[in-house]
């Protein structure tokens, strides 16, 4: 099973690693490139065809590997012929037209201060470059770029469309100060420093699959100062759009540098598997009907989500085992809380006695498979007994 063997280069951060994650980079732009002329060709649309043409070889990669591209061939495979042509021909020459814009812009254009013309700004399929006319001419802003390459989204329209999507995010989002935005980006920051440290692997994991994260706000400070209930801090993902993540609330301290840390490499590794799963296939049935109960969550959830779920608590586990064993002091790290989230992430491989028992009886999982939760279930049952 290929899939596991690229599953398993990434979660034990073997030395093959990096070929591995090459590969899949490459296999899922090959693959959205045949779904999108499949597209394309079915309808007849041969102004898009044109205009991907004509982009430089940057900027296809770019339009191939956008959320805006993926949600566009999710939405297809969702909803099929119940879509017009006409109208799914219009949105991808929009969305190749905004690439295309975008690799046109003379660089001297740039404008700095885009607030006042917010509403006036298209934005790349990418996200992270938006483009207006100014003085008769077209001028181009940028997002705040992280560190290691990935786009702060806080204005974009993919970042307001919170109630299509569903998840933690499904709220209308306020709109957050330049003070909290930065705020949210060195937080952030340091959170992937931590995985940079700790768990070279994964932080290579992340810049691969991580183009984007999309912060939404639903209180201020005053307001969860003041609140007589927990405040919502929350991360979610759709497989739809690869390599974009959301944030909840990232600007609160209810969520720390770890938990954030933890969000991220979290929702990241959903993106991996799911683009796993759309290359080589899924590990187990993908149904809605068939449910197994969570021993993380305590929750029924269907067994494809829990195949993620057993992959990321173990990538997780071994994240936060690392950071006690390495003791990282760069920044102010309570240990008590990794301490908390390992004991959480190794709860599950704790309670199941097979690999069987984490789903129902319908998954029909293969031993392959099997055989792989057992190992992982062994490596984090050994590492608990050593650290006892």
């Amino acid at each position: 099973m290929k899939s596991l063997y690229y599953i398993k280069s990434v979660l034990f951060e073997e030395s093959n690693q990096e070929n591995a994650i090459s590969t899949i980079v490459d296999s899922y732009i090959n693959k959205t490139l045949e779904d999108i002329q499949n597209i394309l060709y079915s309808i007849d649309c041969k102004e898009a065809i044109s205009l991907y043409e004509d982009l430089p070889v940057q900027h296809r990669a770019r339009l191939l590997l956008s959320a805006e591209c993926s949600s566009l061939i999710a939405m297809k495979n969702n909803f099929g012929e119940a879509i017009k042509h006409d109208d799914i021909g219009q949105y991808i020459i929009d969305i190749f037209k905004r690439e295309y814009l975008v690799s046109r812009i003379p660089k001297i254009n740039f404008h700095c201060n885009f607030i006042h013309y917010q509403n006036d700004i298209r934005w790349s399929p990418y996200g992270d470059i938006g483009f207006f006319e100014l003085d008769h001419e077209i001028s181009y802003v940028e997002q705040h770029k992280l560190y290691f390459g990935a786009t702060l989204d806080a204005v974009s329209d993919l970042s307001y469309k919170g109630k299509l999507v569903g998840g933690a995010l499904a709220e209308t989002s306020l709109q957050f100060s330049g003070e909290e935005i930065f705020l949210i980006k060195n937080k952030i920051n340091e959170a992937v420093k931590i995985i940079q440290h700790n768990a070279p692997g994964y932080f290579y994991m992340v810049c691969a699959f991580l183009n984007r994260i999309i912060i939404r706000k639903s209180v201020t400070r005053a307001e969860a100062l003041g609140a007589s209930d927990s405040v919502v801090v929350g991360s979610d993902h759709w497989e739809g759009h690869y390599g974009t993540i959301k944030l909840l609330n990232p600007h609160l301290e209810e969520m720390s540098v770890i938990d954030c840390a933890d969000r991220i490499l979290h929702e990241t590794l959903h993106c991996f598997i799911a683009t796993i799963e759309k290359l080589y296939g899924y590990f187990v049935k993908k149904s809605l009907q068939t449910r197994a109960y969570s021993f993380w969550s305590g929750n029924h959830i269907p067994d494809s989500s829990m195949s993620h779920a057993i992959l990321i608590y173990f990538a997780e586990y071994r994240f936060m085992r690392a950071i006690l064993q390495n003791r990282y002091s760069d920044i102010n790290i309570r240990e008590s809380e990794v301490e908390e989230k390992m004991r959480h992430n190794a709860v599950g491989f704790k309670i199941a006695r097979r690999a069987q028992a984490h789903f129902s009886p319908a998954a029909n999982i293969t031993a392959e498979f099997s055989n792989f939760i057992e190992e992982i279930s062994n490596v984090v049952k050994t590492g608990l007994r050593t650290a006892q």
